[in-house]
């Protein structure tokens, strides 16, 4: 192999590592600031619902917050019970072989009990629960605590989920503020094990040469 077909090798790889960059889907909204709605106070999407970008009711239903109670972040956020039980998620691309923290704001709605609420984080095959208190809480001082999951990626893309788990109506627990950061695992990126071997091949093409 030439140094001149090696480098034409490297341009190619680079090209489509840059294609497969541009169309690959993040993960977005964490805030749930962006949406082809307007919530007002507050509004209740059904099952399949994906008007909030990025996010999708993939079960029950949810209140999507406006102005109704102070956020975490922004001006919007999540109530995980709307007039049922409810589920919220989002698909991202990850790493296989990276783990992910995701990071989350959780507070509950204070006009109803149960004053303990419970919510599920479920991404790939891990899941974890969590509560929060609403003791002394109102809309106007949520007391949002933020709290962090990791998982794994084993796929491509990973499904993140948020549930409510307690209640049956209406008072669920409050949710904001996610955030993922990831930490490289043992598992190269395609495009970068492309570039090992290339690197290899010319290195033993050098040595051949001379």
């Amino acid at each position: 192999m030439t140094t001149l077909s090696i480098a034409r090798l490297l341009t190619l790889v680079g090209a489509l590592s840059a294609g497969a960059l541009a169309q690959a889907a993040p993960f977005q909204n964490g805030s749930f600031e962006s949406a082809s709605l307007n919530p007002g106070t507050f509004t209740t999407l059904g099952l399949n619902n994906s008007q909030i970008t990025g996010w999708t009711v993939s079960g029950g239903n949810i209140d999507y917050i406006g102005s109704y109670w102070q956020a975490a972040q922004g001006n919007r956020s999540i109530d995980l019970a709307g007039n049922t039980l409810g589920t919220i998620s989002q698909t991202f691309d990850t790493q296989v072989g990276w783990l992910y923290t995701v990071q989350f704001a959780m507070a509950g709605n204070t006009d109803g009990g149960p004053t303990t609420k419970l919510l599920e984080v479920v991404a790939g095959d891990e899941d974890d629960q969590f509560s929060f208190n609403q003791s002394g809480k109102s809309r106007s001082n949520m007391g949002w605590v933020d709290h962090s999951f990791q998982f794994t990626a084993d796929t491509a893309q990973t499904t993140l989920s948020f549930s409510a788990l307690n209640g049956t109506c209406c008072y669920g627990a409050a949710l904001d503020n996610v955030r993922i950061t990831a930490q490289p695992g043992s598992v190269p990126e395609p495009a970068s094990a492309l570039l090992v071997a290339l690197s290899l091949a010319g290195l033993g093409w050098s040595r051949k040469q001379r």
